[in-house]
This record gives C-alpha cells, sequence and structure tokens, in this order.
C-alpha cells in the first residue's frame, strides 16, 4: 500500500469553499461514507443555539466554462432549513 499524510493550511480549504476569513474549528471523517465534515465559524452560517449541535449545512455551486476555456465555480448563497 502506498499512503501518506496530507496536510493542508486551513485558510485554503476555507478558499476552496469560497468561506474566506471564516476559522475551523474541527474535522471529522467519516469512512463508510468517505465524507470530511468541517466544523466552521464564519458570518453566513446559521446562528448555533447554545446546548445543541451545529447544523449540517450542504454547500452548493454552479459551475460554468468562462470564454477562455476556464472553469468557474460560484458557492450558491447558504440557506437555512
Amino acid at each position: 500500500m502506498k499512503i501518506g499524510r496530507v496536510q493542508i493550511d486551513s485558510q485554503v480549504i476555507l478558499t476552496w469553499l469560497q468561506l474566506e476569513g471564516g476559522h475551523i474549528w474541527d474535522v471529522d471523517f467519516n469512512r463508510e461514507l468517505q465524507v470530511m465534515s468541517f466544523f466552521i465559524e464564519h458570518p453566513e452560517m446559521p446562528e448555533k443555539p447554545d446546548n445543541e449541535h451545529a447544523q449540517t449545512i450542504l454547500l452548493s455551486f454552479t459551475t460554468y466554462q468562462d470564454n477562455v476555456g476556464n472553469k468557474v465555480a460560484i458557492r450558491n448563497p447558504i440557506s437555512e432549513g
């Protein structure tokens, strides 16, 4: 097996998610689902009442190809619910 540990600066991840200026508090990984969950503080996130779990947010992106052939992704607004 070829395996290694990859470390990525949290600000790079926040930039990829288009949540610049946020703060990643924790990261979980579900091996079965192969899903990473980031606990992020950011002004666009919903308010978390005391003694409640953080709401799960599913980010969505609109992608298109610009006039020179670059793939562009724009994060859609975060909606509560």
